[in-house]
């Protein structure tokens, strides 16, 4: 689902791949969700506070661990 967003929106929103890298470090692809969530960071428009929670959400997948609320 998360992928389809991203298709849907052609990749320019964020949160839809910033969804992407969550989904994919919880499935345990942690390369995968790494690198989404950099792209997430490089397009994103949220504030300090959204730049922040991606910057430890990569954080957590590089220590090989998924995020989770």
């Amino acid at each position: 689902a998360a992928r389809k967003a991203c298709d849907l929106s052609h990749w320019k929103k964020w949160v839809y791949v910033d969804t992407l890298a969550v989904a994919y470090a919880e499935t345990g692809d942690l390369h995968n969700a790494a690198s989404y969530q950099e792209e997430a960071i490089r397009i994103a428009s949220g504030g300090p506070a959204e730049q922040s929670a991606m910057q430890a959400r990569l954080v957590l997948y590089a220590k090989g661990q998924a995020y989770h609320e």
